[in-house]
């Protein structure tokens, strides 16, 4: 991965993880950004993953984000899985 990218990557995780600590702390408004900042990557992951109902595992790939506290470098590889 070019160093640019890297840094834009680290600096995404960083933002994601203030408005990640935001929607915990009850911030609907950071919840609705995270979900459209990362809705189509996500979706097109699981659609390229299965056949499955897509819906469903993008609102509960969603739900264990609000419900787990990945560290920063979690978060990270998170991002870059679905980039």
């Amino acid at each position: 991965m070019a160093p640019g990218i890297s840094c834009i990557l680290q600096q995404m995780a960083d933002d994601d993880l203030v408005m990640l600590d935001r929607w915990r702390a009850g911030d609907s408004a950071a919840g609705n950004a995270l979900f459209h900042r990362h809705f189509e990557a996500v979706y097109r992951f699981f659609e390229r993953k299965t056949d499955g109902d897509i819906d469903d595992l993008v609102q509960e790939t969603f739900l264990a984000c609000l419900h787990t506290a990945p560290s920063s470098s979690h978060l990270a590889s998170i991002v870059s899985t679905f980039s």
